[in-house]
């Protein structure tokens, strides 16, 4: 996002807060009264509200054509197949470290116990409070769930029962017109050293143990120059012995002497925590830029190289003496090295002015017959996919799938399985020649020679919607429209639904065979 004037930057309803950047609808959320107070005890309970299943529905096939941001076009077809006869993979869901569970944020598990034939059957076994909104996705390891809240408070707890083992509260922070914040960001657990790492509102990351909760020599350490205009969105990310975080501000707003947000990648060093490196996408402080949303960066596997997108970065162009919002990398898909200096980057025609940027890194896999593939979102309402060998040459396909109504935010979801990517949030009929009835998920399939058609869309309401996760032959799917729902992820048919209590705006994670599931200020688990 950018500022308009020299003054505070002017908003939109839906983009006045960067809240509703990350969780794609706190200031909603704010507006309704339900941000539970901080400092609220956490507590375990059975939750009073039954899972049914909903009728299924398929949704109505649609033809559009994918464009790219230089308005070209190519054909997308739609397809509808039978569910995959193929027998699942192996099931893998023994823990869930990080936003997206992977370092490539496919965020997909194989489950035994949650398939298209049993997930009729979840229903809640227990409910944790926290002090304030979820917004980080739960992670999983070894027995525990770690929950954090934009309350400030980090909760571990027991999987089975809901008991909560320890907790961990930071301070949060007030802005002086942007709202009061907490953790945003999804923390990321480090089994080799048996820590797990939170970025606090403070411009802190901690580190704690994951049994005891003891507090980690060398921690906390600072990563941003001022809590009151930066701000850690994305989730954390171990990259070797560093973990990144990325940089942006709250709402673009500057302080009170006037600068504004520097965005940046930091790099942390585990073992030295005074060893610190960068990526700025802009030379110089002041200039934005951030790197936001849901996912902050990925990385290839085998720890091959790092992956991010950026925000608007504000700079005066001499020749016209006007703004841009692309100085240096902004408004970019960028790729680093392991000291995070630039390899390449893409703009694939980000307009200067505006407020079309990134919303968080891309996913990064590799479907059957293609080369590696990077897949990201923009807020202007397309998906850009892009060859992760060959950045600079632009994105080989994209779509126009939003209508800027709730911007897109963070990256897909990709199911090996089915071959298939999953993007929420997209307008419900994406073709905007038809009347919008809502938002929902749309899956595309990547087919041979590397090709990409629309294979269904389900509607799941409307409001901004959390990422979506893939577990087996199951998508679910959450958004403020006050619902978690499965869908088969061959066919887009709705196998199960929950109706929350509160405004669903963290994504969902499963790990041995149980649904953790954010739901306004509380997490509910769902079992078979």
């Amino acid at each position: 996002m950018r500022p308009t004037t020299t003054a505070a930057p002017t908003k939109g309803l839906l983009l006045v807060n960067r809240r509703i950047a990350i969780g794609a609808a706190l200031v909603a959320v704010c507006a309704l009264g339900i941000l539970a107070a901080a400092g609220a005890t956490p507590e375990a309970k059975v939750k009073p509200k039954k899972a049914t299943t909903a009728k299924a529905t398929t949704a109505k096939a649609t033809t559009a054509k994918a464009t790219t941001a230089k308005t070209t076009t190519a054909a997308a077809t739609t397809t509808a197949k039978s569910p995959t006869a193929t027998p699942l993979p192996a099931p893998n869901d023994t823990a869930w470290l990080s936003f997206g569970n992977d370092d490539q944020s496919t965020k997909g598990v194989v489950s035994a116990a949650i398939t298209a034939a049993t997930v009729g059957n979840l229903h809640p076994r227990w409910t944790v409070k926290l002090a304030g909104q979820v917004v980080a996705q739960p992670l999983y390891y070894q027995g525990l769930v770690y929950v954090a809240s934009e309350g400030g408070d980090l909760l571990a707890v027991n999987a089975s029962t809901g008991a909560v083992v320890w907790k961990k509260t930071s301070s949060v922070v007030k802005t002086p017109s942007c709202g009061t914040w907490g953790i945003s960001a999804t923390p990321v657990i480090d089994i080799g050293r048996h820590r797990i790492y939170v970025a606090q509102a403070n411009g802190q990351i901690n580190g704690y143990d994951l049994t005891s909760g003891g507090q980690i020599a060398g921690f906390p350490v600072s990563v941003v120059s001022s809590s009151v205009m930066e701000y850690v969105w994305g989730g954390l990310r171990i990259y070797g012995n560093r973990v990144l975080a990325g940089i942006s501000s709250h709402c673009d707003e500057p302080n009170t002497n006037g600068a504004y947000a520097t965005g940046k990648l930091v790099g942390v060093n585990l073992d030295n925590t005074t060893d610190k490196i960068f990526f700025q996408p802009v030379t110089g402080s002041g200039h934005l830029g951030g790197i936001w949303g849901y996912s902050g960066a990925t990385v290839q596997p085998g720890g091959g190289s790092v992956f991010t997108a950026t925000g608007n970065a504000i700079g005066t162009d001499p020749a016209c003496k006007c703004q841009h919002d692309d100085w240096g990398y902004g408004d970019a898909i960028v790729q680093l090295d392991a000291n995070l200096k630039v390899l390449a980057a893409n703009n694939p025609g980000i307009p200067k002015a505006g407020d079309d940027d990134w919303g968080a890194a891309p996913a990064l896999f590799q479907p059957q017959g293609c080369q590696p593939l990077a897949v990201a979102e923009n807020k202007n309402g397309l998906i850009y996919v892009y060859n992760q060998n060959s950045l600079t040459s632009g994105p080989i396909w994209s779509l126009g799938i939003g209508d800027g109504a709730s911007p897109l935010l963070d990256s897909p979801a990709w199911s090996s399985y089915e071959q298939m990517f999953y993007v929420a949030g997209a307008r419900m009929p994406y073709d905007r020649s038809q009347p919008r009835t809502g938002e929902g998920i749309i899956a595309i399939k990547v087919g041979p020679g590397c090709t990409f058609s629309v294979a269904w869309t389900a509607p799941t309401g409307d409001g901004p919607q959390a990422p979506p996760i893939v577990v087996g032959n199951v998508v679910f799917a959450s958004g403020s429209n006050h619902n978690v729902v499965a869908l088969d992820a061959a066919t887009g048919k709705q196998l199960w639904i929950d109706t929350t209590q509160g405004t669903t705006l963290g994504a969902p994670s499963e790990a041995a065979g149980t649904l953790f599931a954010p739901d306004g200020s509380t997490v509910t688990a769902f079992g078979p």
